[in-house]
């Protein structure tokens, strides 16, 4: 399979928090991945296509929290855990944390 992302991303295994639509109460999920551009996580429940959600994250090794706005464009059940893996794009991200991911992406290679 070729990979057909446009950033470089990194893993990474950390908590972080989403709101609901109605952006009014966090929950936690778990990070997969991240990128310049975007996130990906795991969560127990199925997330919306192009709905927009407030995150907010710390990197690791890091107590600056970044929070941001991003729209899910990608959704996939997981079989082995009954949840999903949600694809989020950045749509609202200050360029200092911007900075910060890059640093963390660092010379991250493929998708």
């Amino acid at each position: 399979m070729i990979d057909k992302r446009e950033h470089a991303r990194k893993l990474l295994a950390t908590e972080a928090n989403i709101t609901d639509e109605s952006e009014e109460i966090w929950h936690p999920i778990r990070l997969f991945d991240i990128s310049k551009t975007g996130v990906a996580f795991l969560t127990p429940n199925d997330i919306a296509l192009n709905t927009l959600h407030n995150f907010e994250i710390c990197l690791p090794d890091s107590t600056k929290k970044i929070v941001f706005v991003a729209i899910v464009l990608h959704s996939s059940a997981l079989a082995s855990t009954g949840g999903f893996r949600i694809g989020a794009k950045f749509i609202g991200i200050d360029e200092e944390d911007v900075a910060l991911i890059k640093d963390y992406v660092g010379n991250a290679t493929g998708g």
